[in-house]
């Protein structure tokens, strides 16, 4: 068995595609330079398929956790999954694979840099390193060859058949292009200047490649702690968009897009209700997740200008059994001087689907597409926008 070289990963599958194939007819004499010609152009095709009308990225899973061994620290476990390479290259791990990680601490640049805990131990930071996988082929099943143009190796062998792997690797996440990885305020990524070009964005990797991360498609960014345990991100790999049923959905609502309540069915409902498909993440502060920031309650003031429903600050939105969102409204804005001003307003629930994480960590497919649910127009993220408007009730028409 004979694996692929470093220097092999990317010399002759990752050049433009060829343009011929074979023409067969009766009584063709074919060598094995034929037979690679068929094979070549229908890979070649496929990867420029690939990269041109996919992109590249994690497709499904690859998830990476730490592992479950209290001896094995220094190790994480990924998962199984699927992958193209910015070559158009399938990268297909079929089994849980443990990859042993070397994390070190890099020396302070100076004596201002370092610090020191509670016990006067050094706590100086610690190098990032970014796990990814890479395409690679081996060669197996040697067989003997029957026949040989130089009859010089009775005994030569040649391998039957490549099969196609991957090698997981950690590298310092310095070493790579800030485009690479998504962080929170985005990292120094040039700004390009191809807008002479006939295509637009992307034109320099139109028939070859252009790949900023080069072979290797990111999954973990992994750091330490202060008390040294392994810190694994995930959120910042690319990832390429995933089948509709796959993705992850508003349901249910507790109210009727575009209907109607009085205020005393509205003072009885209180708390807002959004309901999904599948597990949402928990929120991580303000960024992501179910908060103040991602789900949002307003309604048409005095002025016909929005104004914001304030929120029960003892019960802020939230997430709720994982699969629930819920706004409880402040009781004071409902009642008092306010209740007259609410009649005949309209009253809009804005959800920031961008911001809100399945349990996969993949975006909620929100869009509410024609008032309809389930949300989704097949894209992870989007907003999730419904209203509903309240009519006096019997009572305060009477009374008016």
């Amino acid at each position: 068995m004979r694996k692929q070289e470093d220097g092999e990963l990317c010399t002759d599958e990752c050049h433009s595609p060829t343009s011929e194939r074979n023409r067969f007819f009766t009584g063709k004499y074919m060598t094995a330079r034929d037979f690679r010609a068929d094979q070549d152009y229908t890979l070649e095709h496929h990867r420029l398929h690939n990269r041109l009308l996919h992109g590249w990225g994690v497709a499904c899973g690859f998830g990476v956790t730490t592992h479950p061994s209290e001896e094995c620290r220094d190790w994480v476990i990924v998962g199984p999954g699927v992958a193209l390479d910015c070559f158009g290259r399938e990268l297909i791990l079929r089994d849980r694979t443990p990859v042993r990680i070397q994390m070190r601490r890099e020396a302070a640049a100076s004596a201002d840099d370092a610090h020191t805990d509670e016990e006067g131990a050094d706590q100086s930071a610690s190098q990032q390193l970014l796990l990814c996988a890479v395409y690679a082929e081996e060669e197996i099943e040697p067989v003997p060859v029957i026949y040989d143009d130089c009859q010089c190796e009775p005994n030569r062998r040649e391998a039957n058949r490549i099969r196609e792997t991957v090698r997981l690797e950690a590298h310092p996440f310095a070493d790579f292009d800030p485009s690479c990885w998504g962080v929170p305020g985005g990292g120094d990524t040039r700004c390009r200047d191809d807008c002479d070009t006939e295509l637009p964005a992307g034109a320099e990797g139109c028939v070859e490649p252009e790949c900023e991360c080069g072979v290797r498609v990111p999954l973990a960014l992994l750091d330490l702690d202060d008390a040294g345990c392994l810190v694994i991100d995930t959120q910042g790999r690319r990832r390429l968009r995933p089948p509709p049923e796959n993705l992850t959905h508003v349901v249910h609502t507790n109210w009727v897009h575009g209907g109607t309540m009085t205020l005393d069915e509205l003072v009885e409902l209180r708390t807002l209700k959004i309901r999904f498909d599948r597990k949402i993440a928990p929120a991580e502060g303000f960024a992501t997740g179910i908060n103040s920031e991602t789900l949002l309650v307003q309604h048409a003031g005095e002025s016909d200008n929005l104004e914001f429903v304030p929120y029960d600050v003892e019960h802020p939105p939230q997430l709720v059994d994982g699969c629930r969102a819920e706004y409880a409204i402040d009781l004071n804005f409902l009642g008092g001087r306010r209740r007259g001003g609410l009649m005949g307003s309209t009253i809009y629930v804005t959800l920031l689907a961008d911001m809100v994480l399945d349990c996969h960590g993949q975006a909620v497919d929100g869009n509410h597409v024609a008032g309809r649910l389930p949300s989704g127009n097949g894209a992870p993220g989007g907003t999730f926008r419904s209203w509903f408007r309240i009519q006096s009730s019997y009572n305060e028409e009477s009374a008016s």
